[in-house]
This record gives structure tokens, sequence and C-alpha cells, in this order.
């Protein structure tokens, strides 16, 4: 009888556990021991770096033109309406000395209900671009 050989072969050895878990851990070592350099590094440079004079040719940091964006838009709304209630709701004095005053909405619109708008005087004729003068009624 012949003997069979085969026409692949295998490794019959294992790769070593150890070797592997030696290697490993001195790779993690290694990353730990980097990592501690350079934060030690960057923190020398940051205490021994100069301060910087600023130049006076820099460029100046402006603010953007206005409207800026709302820091508390929630909060600039609430202030908004409240001081808009003021003004709706509440009796003031605009000028004392002509006796002009501010009443609530809901009074300003009974007394205009009761009373009606008040006349206004028709405004003048402008004069057109072919220097003729042309009237139109408001009523």
């Amino acid at each position: 009888m012949a003997q069979h050989t085969p026409e692949h072969v295998h490794e019959e050895k294992d790769v070593g556990a150890k070797a592997v878990l030696i290697t490993a851990a001195a790779f993690l070592l290694f990353c730990v021991l980097m990592a501690l350099v350079v934060f030690a590094l960057f923190g020398f440079f940051e205490r021994t770096r100069p301060e910087a004079e600023v130049s006076p040719l820099a460029p100046t940091r402006e603010l953007p033109p206005n409207p800026r964006l709302q820091v508390y838009p929630r909060v600039d709304l609430q202030e908004m309406r409240t001081r808009e209630n003021v003004l709706l709701h509440q009796y003031a004095w605009i000028d004392k000395d002509k006796g002009i005053v501010r009443i609530p909405i809901e009074r300003a619109i009974e007394l205009i209900a009761q009373r009606g708008l008040p006349k206004t005087p028709a405004a003048p004729p402008k004069p057109t671009a072919s220097g003729g003068q042309h009237a139109v009624p408001i009523h």
C-alpha cells in the first residue's frame, strides 16, 4: 500500500499568545508615553511663548453692521410686547403744555365710533411734469 501525501501542508504550531500580549502591551505603553511627552511639550511651549505685540497695521476686529443676531430672542420678544402693551393700554402725557395725551386703544376705538374720524383738509394739488395742475379729490 502506498502512502498518501497531501499536496498542501499546513503549519502545525500556533502563534504564541504570550508574545502577542507582550507586543500589544508594549505598543500601548509607548502610545501613552508619547501622549504624555506631547502634552508636556505643549505646556512648556505655552509657558515660554513670548507675548506677541499687536502691529499697528493689523486689522482691527469690528462688530458686524446692524441688525445683529439676537442672543435671547424669547426675552427680546417678551420685552417688546411689554413695551407695546404699555403704549396700547395705558394713559400717558405726550405733551402736557399742548394738552396731548395718549389713551388706551380700546378707549380710542370707542371715541372714534361715537364721534367719527376727524376731518382733514385736502392736500394742495401737485404740479405734474407737463406743468399743468390736476386735482384729485380725496373723500
